[in-house]
């Protein structure tokens, strides 16, 4: 999304995530539920545990009421089911970042 103002690093394996997280220190992390190495989620409490507060969102398409509840409660600020659209990605990306 380089054409928004966003600079996007992605990473295959999510065991990886957290030190590119310290490394990085990045405005907002995206997380798939279904990753390579480890879930979303397990990748979310790592970072938690390891006191990188940075903004969490999800990207799944599992999603339901009360995945959305405990994601609420580990402090990710936004959710997305597959299959995303670009406009929804720009949505939450503006809800939590603002304008780029």
């Amino acid at each position: 999304m380089a054409e928004s103002g966003y600079r996007v690093i992605g990473e295959d394996n999510a065991l990886a995530v957290v030190d590119d997280v310290k490394r990085e220190a990045p405005d907002l992390v995206s997380l798939d539920m279904v990753m390579p190495g480890a879930s979303g989620i397990e990748v979310l409490k790592a970072m938690r545990r390891e006191g990188l507060d940075v903004p969490v969102i999800i990207i799944s398409g599992f999603m339901n009421i009360d995945t959305q509840e405990d994601l609420i409660g580990l402090g990710v600020k936004g959710t997305l089911t597959k299959p995303v659209r670009l406009q929804e990605v720009r949505n939450v990306l503006s809800d939590i970042l603002g304008d780029a």
